[in-house]
């Protein structure tokens, strides 16, 4: 059997167009939980723990050895950590360029924000959004953006999912309980430390502080340790603060933030208010109100501010942006809570003036100037004497008076100043120090900011998937291509049957991820936008010959997300004959499934032929020749025939085409010119079946070693990365199944 390589020809290099760039785009919403459920797995085995306990770089057998874990299966892993940035790979000898040569891992910023503990780690709240009860509402999203907007009874997503409010689990569930305040505890850590570092003066003058919401304290702890003149009252539920940590200076009180609110000279309330509807939030704020003096009291939140979609500047970059975060938290909110929400600062405005009607909403009205917001995350609004403030989690913080209406003395913002940093190092070591240790400092401060932004990305990593989901089974791409022409939310939601609020929400975010876009237009009166088709939505239509939604559905699926959970239990399994994460989830493996669910097995044929008719185009534009003196060609393991069908078709002279698959599979198939479908066991037999001049053509993923340069790839998914994300996919999905390496596959071609 001759093997001949088209690598050149079959190597797709997306071009800049829209339609280029949405096929291979595509992939990271089909495999949008992979990168948490690795991250997730690299966490629960410990690996960054391990290598920052080792306190240098460790090679891939010290490494497994140190975690009990099988070697293959680690490399694996360690391979797609490393080709995600998370941890970095250096050779043992950086002159020879061998495949096979050992290397070690090493720690990166981001890397070290999975350690497990400490002041920096973000691992739990990694664990906690990935954790079953959390992900299983996201399936119900869709479900919820139908819910009638007068039906305040209508259950949540997560309490259709567990049963309960996310409240109510949390006290009937310690362990989650526990995960939910240590979660929380990680954010404070991060948001706390940039109050301080920037607002500091907001809390001269307070003898007392009560934490409403407050968790296990960690926030208020930061505080009192910073402030040493504040006395501190942590209140939250009463399940919640008896098993706070106790502190020093720290108090902890359990109580219904709804009924009453300790006295303290200040209330501080950090992602809390988020959770709950407008009049709930009003009612919270005139609580506290109620707790602090009159004359001289503070009400302080920390909440995210929504910007809506500004579609005059420039094109950002796909990635996640730390300023986007307040949009996944959105959605969030959408799936785990009844009517919470990220707002935008209009509506924090009407909040904060409902909350406090005695002073018209006039101390807050100046913070509503859009024109003079500093570009920043995380908002301080301090009610009472009329103080606000705007917080960056993340970069130093220049203090500014405020130049709107009100008086200066009365309203303070903090702005974002992101290039102080690199100002300030420079004229530390600008003189008499070398370039290279400059430009080491710089990137290494540059490598720690950029850390705290990414890891949101793996906080938040199932979002984009299940919101894509959510579109699909709405059916937004469908009817925006019927209505032939840009849609208004009103007529939009009328034509989905749909809450337009609760729509408005996944339209804002699907527009910022460039899913759809947006078109401003004065004559429309919701919110005074339409709604138009890109190259991407295009290829969420359900049906179509782009169409890859059935793709996005299948790996979206309970059965094909429930075995992710299980993917650190697989790295550690010794045993070769060990359950597969799919079968210790769903109970027999995922071929037996299908057999046994038509539905699935609906649903894998479909996916796998929205796969088929991409790549497929893709041969016949560049390797027709293979095909040259074909007459006849099974198409082993074909599935419902769709990849036949497009071959006979492209090549008029292959008189037969023979559809090979399981018999339960081809018993469903559609029938084709050309193609006859035949049931059977490809393990029978494959080479014998063509004759002493025939072909074997196989169409697979060649996984590339990770490159070491310093420019190795940028931070958006890549269709060359894919066949990492499908490696994951079958250690999550069958038993030994695997992506290879080129030298892999000319072993296995050698061997046959």
């Amino acid at each position: 059997m001759a093997v001949e390589t088209h690598k050149d020809e079959l190597i797709w290099i997306p071009k800049e167009d829209e339609e280029e760039r949405a096929r291979v785009d595509i992939y990271k919403y089909i495999f949008g939980f992979v990168e948490m459920a690795v991250v997730k797995c690299a966490i629960e085995l410990g690996i960054a723990d391990a290598i920052e306990s080792h306190g240098s770089p460790m090679s891939l057998l010290e490494l497994s050895s140190a975690l009990g874990c099988a070697a293959p299966a680690l490399l694996r892993i360690m391979r797609f950590l490393t080709n995600r940035k998370l941890f970095k790979e250096i050779r043992i000898n950086e002159n020879v360029q061998d495949s096979e040569q050992p290397s070690l891992y090493a720690q990166t910023a981001l890397s070290r924000l999975i350690l497990r503990s400490g002041e920096k780690s973000m691992a739990t709240f990694v664990l906690m959004e990935s954790s079953p009860p959390m992900l299983a509402p996201w399936h119900g999203l869709s479900a919820r953006v139908k819910t009638e907007v007068d039906d305040s009874s209508a259950p949540s997503p997560f309490e259709v999912a567990n049963g309960k409010d996310v409240w109510s689990y949390a006290a009937a569930n310690p362990g989650h309980s526990q995960l939910i305040n240590e979660a929380m505890a990680c954010n404070a850590r991060v948001t706390v430390a940039a109050i301080l570092d920037g607002c500091l003066d907001v809390f001269d003058g307070i003898g007392t502080i009560v934490d409403v919401g407050g968790g296990n304290g960690t926030a208020l702890r930061m505080l009192v340790r910073a402030c040493p003149w504040i006395r501190g009252i942590n209140f939250d539920l009463p399940h919640v603060v008896s098993v706070a940590l106790k502190s020093e200076g720290v108090e902890h009180v359990g109580g219904d933030m709804f009924k009453f609110v300790p006295k303290a000279d200040a209330a501080f309330l950090m992602s809390v208010l988020h959770d709950w509807e407008d009049d709930e939030c009003i009612q919270i704020l005139k609580k506290c109100r109620e707790a602090i003096p009159g004359d001289k009291g503070k009400v302080i939140m920390v909440e995210c501010v929504i910007e809506e979609n500004n579609n005059n500047v420039e094109e950002k970059h796909e990635e996640l942006e730390l300023k986007d975060v307040g949009l996944f938290l959105d959605m969030v909110m959408i799936a785990h809570t009844n009517k919470g929400k990220e707002r935008t600062l209009e509506e924090w405005a009407y909040v904060l003036a409902q909350a406090d009607p005695a002073r018209g909403g006039q101390d807050n009205a100046a913070i509503a100037d859009k024109d003079k917001l500093p570009q920043a995350t995380t908002q301080v609004d301090v009610t009472g004497d009329g103080e606000t403030a705007e917080v960056g989690t993340l970069h130093n913080i220049e203090k500014k008076k405020h130049r709107g209406d009100q008086p200066v003395d009365e309203v303070e913002f903090y702005e974002l100043d992101p290039e102080s940093y690199k100002v300030l190092i420079m004229d530390e070591i600008q003189e008499g120090d070398h370039h290279d240790e400059l430009t080491w400092r710089l990137n290494e401060k540059e490598e720690e900011e950029r850390a705290r932004i990414d890891i949101y990305k793996y906080v938040f990593g199932f979002v984009e998937m299940a919101v894509v989901k959510c579109a699909i089974e709405l059916g937004i791409a469908d009817t925006i291509e019927s209505h032939g022409r840009p849609i208004s939310l009103l007529d939009l939601s009328s034509a989905l049957s749909c809450n337009p609020h609760n729509l408005h929400r996944i339209m804002r975010f699907l527009v910022n991820r460039r899913i759809f876009k947006e078109i401003k237009n004065d004559t429309v009166n919701d919110k005074g936008c339409l709604y138009v088709q890109t190259s991407l939505s295009r290829l969420l239509i359900k049906s179509g010959e782009r169409s890859m939604a059935s793709f996005v559905l299948m790996e979206s699926s309970n059965p094909m997300l429930a075995p992710w959970h299980g993917l650190s239990a697989r790295v550690k399994a010794e045993a070769t004959d060990a359950l597969t994460p799919f079968e210790a989830a769903n109970g027999v493996d995922v071929w037996s499934y299908a057999a046994a669910n038509p539905d699935h097995s609906q649903l894998i044929n479909e996916a796998m032929a929205c796969n088929a008719r991409v790549t497929v185009a893709a041969i016949l534009n560049g390797c027709l020749d293979v095909f040259d003196g074909v007459g006849s060609i099974v198409d082993v393991g074909g599935g419902n025939g769709t990849t036949l069908q497009l071959l006979v078709k492209g090549c008029p002279w292959i008189n037969q085409g023979i559809n090979f698959d399981l018999p339960h599979v081809v018993s469903v198939a559609l029938k084709s010119d050309g193609v006859v479908h035949v049931g059977g066991d490809m393990f029978d037999s494959c080479k014998e079946a063509i004759p002493e001049k025939g072909k074997v053509i196989i169409v697979e993923s060649v996984i590339e070693n990770n490159k070491l340069e310093e420019n190795v790839m940028k931070k958006e998914l890549e269709l060359k990365d894919v066949g990492l994300f499908l490696d994951m996919t079958m250690m999550a999905h069958t038993n030994k199944g695997k992506e290879r390496s080129l030298d892999e596959w000319v072993y296995v071609l050698h061997q046959a």
